[in-house]
Formats: structure tokens, C-alpha cells, sequence
């Protein structure tokens, strides 16, 4: 290191090696600088793409891919179609549970647990009128009895408020890939969050929401089909036909779906958080460097060309991002 200095000092001069280290150093901070920000705004969008039969389609490549911004074509600058480690966060909405059913769904993920890959992880967000507890983990009956009964947590015990505490856990989750699966009659309590807060916020992270809205009962007695002038209800007293919309529209926006009816047994709500694992799988992940960063929900639009018989697919994706550089890759 001194044989290399010394030539500089005499030709140089002191002042002279100063002011060249100090350029190097602004020239490198300033790549350094410049890297950051590119890398920091890098939108990242996951597709899945399913043919007339609900399979997955694969092998696709990135240029049979066409992606609008906005309406504005734009390069898809990464693109991936590996399987990747998936970040999982469960929604509990016991308000219109019962014993037998919040058995079901621990029992369930208890199970979809057990099939998870090492580097996959999950947490179960539980709540009802007392307030909510968080598990890194799937608890068992017992342990999930013992915790909501505990005085101490009150926070939040409304499903929009429920949600958005579950956003901000995923989002800060080790896996690029990331999910929320929602368990609820869909009815909200008086959040503090309105709905449009959760709009926003699921739009301006990178994860999809998946929605099991659970019947109101297991299933219907001889009095519910006998009785004189009485409607067959399949779904909870409390949750309304917009309740239902709502939800709906924030899984298909974030690029995910809403199941019906599916949370009767065991067996068939593990068969569902099994196949919407298999879609998160299946993704296609491209990425693209937006032309403006200007702090405003975007829409997003990906069709394909030149793919044999995709005018029967179908591509689920998220519909918007908010163009924040801090949010554009999360």
C-alpha cells in the first residue's frame, strides 16, 4: 500500500491525494446511492396462470409476456418461474364460531403445517370480541383456548383492523412470496380502519389474499327446511351480502381468490389451504422499474402473446401498486 501512495504524494501533493480520494469516495457512495434506489424501486408481480381446467399452466417465458403500467408498456426487467419459499399469515375471525368449527381449522393448518418446507414459514392471527393474540406457530386447541382468554391483549378484535395488523406482519416476513389466508363470515365490527385504509395498504405491499368465508352452520336441521316463511341463510346473521363484495374485491385485487363453503370438515379446509399453497408455487414473478415513482396507486394490466390456446386462460395477478420507491418491491 506504500509503494503505491508514495509516487501519488510527490506528483501529487498532499492536497492533491486528498482531493482524489475524496472524489473516488463521492463517485463510489454516488453508485452505491444510485444502486439503491434503482433496486429499491423495482415493482414485483406475481401471475398465475391457469388454463380451462383450473391447472396451472408452466413454461412460459418472460417475452411472452406483455406488462402495462398505467396503460404504458413496460420491460420486464426480471423474471423468474422457480418455486420459491412462501411466507404464510392466517386470519382467525372466531366472532361466528363455535367449538366444533375453530377445531376444524386448527386441526386443518395443524396439518398443512406439517407439509410445509423448511424454509417456509407461518403465523396464525386469532381474534374475536376480547381482543386477538398472534402465534408464531399453529396452536393447539388448548393453547389457543388459554391465550384469547387472556385479559391482557385487546387490540384488534374487528376483521378490517385484524387485517391490516396481519399486512404490516407479512410484509416484514423473510420470503419474497408471501400470503394471506382470511377466515371469517366476512362481517366487520366497527374497525377503526375503514375499508378503503385496507385497500390502500394491501396495494401497497407485495402479498395476496386468499378469503374461506365460513357458514353459519355446519349444517341445516329439519326445523331450518320445515319451518313456514323462514329464508335457508347459508351464511352468518351478521355478515351481508356488500360484507361478502368487500372481501371479495380485496382478494381479487391483491391476486388472490375467495372460497365458499369449503370450511364444513377438516379435510376439505386443509384441501383448500393445500391448493392455494400449489398457486403460490406456480407463480410467474416478473419485475419491471416504473417510469414515474409518483406516490399514486398504479394499474396494472399483463396479458400474453403468441401462446397457443391462452385466449382460454386465465391470469390472476395483483390489479394495482402504489408507487412508493419504499413499497414498489415489497
Amino acid at each position: 500500500m506504500n509503494y503505491l501512495i508514495k509516487p501519488l504524494v510527490s506528483s501529487l501533493g498532499i492536497l492533491g491525494l486528498i482531493l482524489l480520494l475524496g472524489a473516488r469516495s463521492n463517485l463510489i457512495a454516488q453508485d452505491r446511492d444510485e444502486k439503491m434506489r434503482v433496486e429499491t424501486n423495482l415493482v414485483l408481480i406475481d401471475i398465475l396462470v391457469l388454463d380451462r381446467t383450473g391447472r396451472p399452466v408452466k413454461g412460459l417465458k418472460a417475452d411472452q409476456f406483455q406488462l402495462l403500467d398505467n396503460g404504458v408498456r413496460q420491460s420486464i426487467e426480471t423474471f423468474s418461474s422457480e418455486e420459491a419459499p412462501v411466507s404464510f399469515g392466517v386470519v382467525y375471525d372466531m366472532h361466528p364460531t363455535t367449538a366444533d368449527r375453530t377445531r376444524t381449522v386448527i386441526e386443518s393448518l395443524r396439518e398443512f403445517k406439517r407439509e410445509l418446507g423448511p424454509e417456509d414459514d407461518i403465523f396464525l392471527l386469532a381474534f374475536n370480541m376480547r381482543g386477538q393474540q398472534i402465534f408464531d406457530f399453529v396452536p393447539t386447541i388448548d393453547q389457543l383456548a388459554k391465550h384469547m382468554a387472556d385479559p391482557t391483549s385487546r387490540e384488534p378484535h374487528s376483521l378490517y383492523d385484524a387485517v391490516f395488523f396481519a399486512s404490516d406482519r407479512i410484509q416484514s416476513s423473510r420470503n419474497q412470496k408471501r400470503v394471506l389466508f382470511v377466515i371469517s363470515d366476512s362481517a366487520d365490527h366497527n374497525s377503526l380502519h375503514p375499508f378503503s385504509a385496507i385497500q390502500r395498504k394491501l396495494a401497497s405491499i407485495r402479498t395476496e389474499v386468499y378469503a374461506v368465508i365460513v357458514d353459519a352452520d355446519s349444517e341445516l336441521g329439519y326445523k331450518d327446511i320445515t319451518h313456514k316463511g323462514r329464508d335457508i341463510y347459508p351464511f352468518s346473521r351478521d355478515a351481508t351480502a356488500l360484507d361478502r363484495a368487500a372481501l371479495l374485491d380485496l382478494t381479487l385485487r391483491s391476486g388472490g381468490s375467495t372460497y365458499f363453503g369449503g370450511s364444513k370438515t377438516t379435510l376439505q379446509l386443509y384441501k383448500t389451504f393445500k391448493d392455494i399453497a400449489g398457486e403460490m408455487r406456480s407463480h410467474y414473478t416478473l419485475g419491471f422499474y416504473p417510469d414515474v415513482m409518483d406516490g399514486r396507486r398504479h394499474a396494472l394490466r399483463i396479458r400474453l402473446r403468441d401462446v397457443k390456446a391462452s385466449k382460454d386462460f386465465v391470469l390472476t395477478y395483483r390489479m394495482s401498486y402504489q408507487a412508493n420507491a419504499k413499497n414498489a418491491a415489497q
